[in-house]
C-alpha cells in the first residue's frame, strides 16, 4: 500500500458558532472588581506566519513555573496543560514559546507543566500525564487539563484551550495525516478533561512502555464510564506537527488494548506513583519542569496483575 495514503473518516463536531455554548467556565466570584474575559475570542485581527499564528507575549508577566493570567479581565477558563517530554529539547522550546502567546490571546488562566522522563526505562506518555496530573492538583486548584503533545502547535485562535462537558479532542485535523481523521476513535495528540472527568476513567493506564496504544486505551475508559468524545470543527481542530522521527507501535501495547475493561479500576491514577522511583520538581520561568526516574513495580511482570 501507497505510504502516503491517508485514511479519513467524517465525524460529528459542534458546530463553530455553537462552541461558547458547550464550554464549561469557572464561575465569577460574587463581587468581582473586573470585566470577564470573552469566553471565545474574537479571530478578527489574529496574524499569520504561514500555518502558524504570529503571536506574541511579555516573558516578564509569566510568574516562574509557567503561570499566567489576564490583568484586564477576569479569566473564564482556567487550566493546566501537562506536556509529557523527553530528548526533544528543540520540540520544547518551540511549544513554550508559541504556546504561551496563544493562550494570552484566548484570555486563559493557565500553568504549565512539562514532566521529563529519565532513560532509564522505555518512553511512559501515559504514566507521565498521571504524573503531571497529580502533581498540578497538589499545587493548585485547577478545574480543567489539556493533555498535550510536545511536537504540536495550534492554528486557530477559536481551537479553545479549555474543557467541555464531554472530554474533548482538539487535534483531530493534523497536518501529517492530512488535515484528517484516519479513524473515529483516535483521541491523541492534544485532549481536554474536567478533573472530574479524568479521576472517573482512573486517568491513563500506566502499562504501555514504548509508543502507542495509550491513547486508544483511554477512549475505551471513557466509553467505559458512559461518556462520549466531542470535538470541534476540522477548520477550528488544525494542528501543525513538528518534524520528527516516526516510531513503531510495540506489539505488546496493541495486545493490551484487549484487556482494557479488566484493569481498568486498578492500573491508572490509584497506583501509578508506585512506579516512580524519584521526582524532582525545579521551576523555569516559562514552566514547571518535573523530572522522574521510573522504575517496574514487582508485580508488573506477574501475569495475574494483569
Amino acid at each position: 500500500m501507497d505510504e502516503d495514503v491517508i485514511f479519513a473518516v467524517s465525524y460529528d463536531y459542534i458546530e463553530t458558532s455553537d462552541i461558547s455554548k458547550h464550554l464549561v467556565t469557572v464561575p465569577p466570584p460574587e463581587n468581582i472588581t473586573k470585566p470577564l474575559c470573552p469566553i471565545v475570542p474574537s479571530p478578527t485581527g489574529v496574524k499569520f506566519n504561514g500555518n502558524l499564528l504570529d503571536l506574541k507575549f511579555n516573558e516578564s508577566e509569566v510568574k516562574s513555573g509557567g503561570r499566567w493570567e489576564p490583568s484586564d479581565c477576569l479569566a473564564q477558563h482556567k487550566v493546566a496543560l501537562i506536556i509529557p517530554y523527553r530528548n526533544r529539547k528543540q520540540h520544547l522550546d518551540t511549544i513554550i514559546s508559541y504556546i504561551h502567546g496563544f493562550l494570552q490571546a484566548q484570555f486563559i488562566e493557565y500553568s504549565i507543566y512539562v514532566v521529563e522522563q529519565s532513560p532509564q526505562q522505555a518512553f511512559n506518555r501515559g504514566l507521565l500525564f498521571n504524573i503531571g496530573y497529580s502533581w498540578a492538583i497538589q499545587n493548585e486548584q485547577i478545574p480543567c487539563f489539556i493533555f498535550h503533545d510536545v511536537d504540536l502547535l495550534p492554528e486557530n485562535i477559536e481551537n479553545i484551550y479549555g474543557c467541555t462537558s464531554v472530554p474533548r479532542h482538539m487535534s483531530c485535523s493534523v497536518n501529517t495525516l492530512r488535515y484528517n481523521l484516519p479513524y473515529g476513535t483516535l483521541f491523541g495528540g492534544v485532549i481536554s478533561m474536567l478533573q472530574a472527568q479524568f479521576q472517573m476513567v482512573n486517568g491513563f493506564p500506566n502499562r504501555y512502555f514504548g509508543w502507542g496504544g495509550e491513547d486508544d486505551d483511554l477512549f475505551m475508559r471513557v466509553i467505559n464510564r458512559g461518556m462520549n468524545v466531542v470535538r470541534f470543527a476540522p477548520d477550528v481542530s488544525r494542528y501543525y506537527m513538528l518534524p520528527h522521527i516516526k516510531e513503531t507501535a510495540i506489539a505488546e501495547n496493541i495486545e493490551h488494548l484487549y484487556h482494557v475493561t479488566a484493569y481498568q479500576d486498578r492500573d491508572g491514577l490509584n497506583d501509578h506513583m508506585q512506579y516512580v522511583s524519584k521526582a524532582i520538581e525545579k521551576p523555569f520561568p516559562l514552566y514547571m519542569l518535573i523530572t522522574v526516574d521510573l522504575h517496574l513495580p514487582e508485580k508488573f511482570n506477574k501475569m495475574e496483575y494483569w
